[in-house]
């Protein structure tokens, strides 16, 4: 009896998990307009096609942007797609791009309004942008391929991405009380039957991703551990995630702890040359995120336009300034959070 009990615990969690893949899969996140505007004049102009390291960057610079184009890759590309994303990216055909990137605007991409993101919506990007930076930093002291380890730091964080521009009010109760303890995972796998993880790997599953870079996304159990290169970049984008907690004092204020891990991980990964980019991830980072405006509650928070479903059932001596400037993806916030993350590196 308690068998059959716990098959259909699953089954709900399943069916609970393929509704929202459904959903999400129209109303992803949104990208930022400005950008993407730039990103098309340049698709147009035919920027691209002889410098594919700029197109590269500038679908890094933006989060949904760079999300969308892999999840559209097989209409972009003339072939079976091999090799890891960044590097089947690379091997686009740009006339498609022109034609699937130049129909319409960018609420193609997703029917939620950038420019409106809420506080716990702009923390999610900030916290990505510590640690999908750190990772691809580490990744630089080793063999690994930094812009594979910056794809896989981002990937793993894809599910918190969906939930909180698409399920905004459940995100931020979640995020509001974690100051009294609580894992951010669990809260919200306990409030919608699936957890940020299993629906971004799952959403993965669907992306064609070949099966040795699934290991370093941690699809598979622990079998990714039994490939040192996969393991690695497992470990180091874990790192940058501990790093976006320990930056955000306010909903994780017992993040501290993970400072003796991070700092032993790194050792143990990368060795003495990756505490400098830890120390200068921190500093980028500052102690804590400074108050946004205008708050945001349960109250104030309202749903997207197409309405929120409900639950289913380096360098460690350079200036602040210096790395103010070489932070690429600042320049792509909007221009609030540009102010702020100005304040954190003065």
């Amino acid at each position: 009896m308690e068998r059959a009990a716990t098959d259909n615990e699953k089954q709900s969690r399943e069916s609970s998990l393929n509704q929202a893949i459904e959903y999400l899969s129209q109303a992803w996140f949104p990208v930022n307009p400005a950008h993407y505007a730039d990103f098309q004049k340049k698709l147009k102009e035919k920027l691209y096609d002889d410098n594919v390291d700029l197109f590269i960057s500038d679908l890094k610079q933006d989060f949904a942007l760079f999300t969308y184009a892999l999840r559209i890759l097989g209409d972009l590309t003339d072939g079976p797609i091999d090799g890891e994303p960044v590097e089947a990216l690379r091997k686009i055909n740009f006339e498609k791009a022109r034609k699937i990137f130049a129909r319409g605007d960018h609420r193609k991409i997703s029917p939620h309004k950038f420019e409106e993101m809420k506080e716990s919506q702009e923390l999610r990007f900030k916290h990505s942008i510590i640690s999908c930076g750190t990772a691809e930093g580490l990744a630089e002291k080793t063999d690994l391929n930094p812009d594979s380890v910056f794809s896989c730091a981002l990937m793993r964080q894809l599910g918190l991405h969906l939930i909180a521009w698409n399920y905004p009010r459940i995100y931020s109760k979640a995020l509001a009380s974690l100051s009294n303890g609580g894992n951010l995972e669990g809260i919200l796998s306990r409030t919608l039957g699936f957890s940020p993880t299993a629906l971004g790997m799952k959403i993965t599953l669907h992306w064609k991703i070949p099966e040795d870079y699934k290991a370093g996304l941690g699809i598979g159990g622990e079998e990714h551990l039994k490939d040192p290169p996969k393991s690695m970049m497992s470990r180091l984008c874990a790192i940058g995630e501990a790093l976006g907690k320990v930056s955000d004092k306010k909903h994780f204020p017992d993040s501290s702890k993970e400072l003796k891990f991070i700092q032993q991980e790194i050792n143990d990964t990368v060795g003495p040359e990756g505490l400098g980019v830890f120390r200068e991830k921190l500093q980028e980072a500052s102690s804590t995120f400074p108050a946004m405006p205008g708050g945001d509650t349960a109250t104030k928070d309202t749903p997207p336009e197409s309405g929120e479903p409900e639950a289913p059932t380096r360098q460690t001596s350079a200036s602040s300034q210096e790395l103010y400037n070489r932070n690429a993806h600042i320049k792509r916030c909007p221009e609030h959070i540009q102010k702020q993350f100005a304040e954190i590196y003065a």
